[in-house]
């Protein structure tokens, strides 16, 4: 009864593996990491993306919005939650966290 949950698990595995193809912002991400697979990465966005919006659409707006989002995210970092804007919406859920794990062990106690 407790590894019945894996049997669709595994199954939704192989479906991921096997039938979606990657997302067109990841190989633009990883065409900019990877200088050597970079091009052809880039290749298959493109080609992914002009597959799901159609052969007639102009995807060149969407990929420059892609790479934008790509470049403007690498300037960013771990320290923006950590700013006075951010910071009461990370206590509250840290602060949830806590109490929902301290109930959850008193429950199972």
């Amino acid at each position: 009864m407790l590894g019945s949950g894996a049997i669709p698990a595994f199954i939704q595995l192989l479906g991921l593996l096997f039938v979606v193809p990657e997302s067109p912002r990841w190989l633009f991400t990883k065409s900019l990491l990877d200088s050597a697979s970079g091009e052809q990465c880039r290749g298959q966005a493109i080609s992914i993306l002009q597959r799901i919006r159609g052969d007639d659409a102009n995807i060149e707006d969407e990929i420059r919005e892609i790479e934008a989002s790509i470049q403007q995210e690498s300037q960013t970092g771990w320290r923006e939650l950590l700013s006075p804007a951010v910071r009461p919406a990370l206590l509250v859920g840290v602060a949830l966290q806590v109490r929902a794990s301290i109930c959850c062990r008193l429950c199972l106690a």
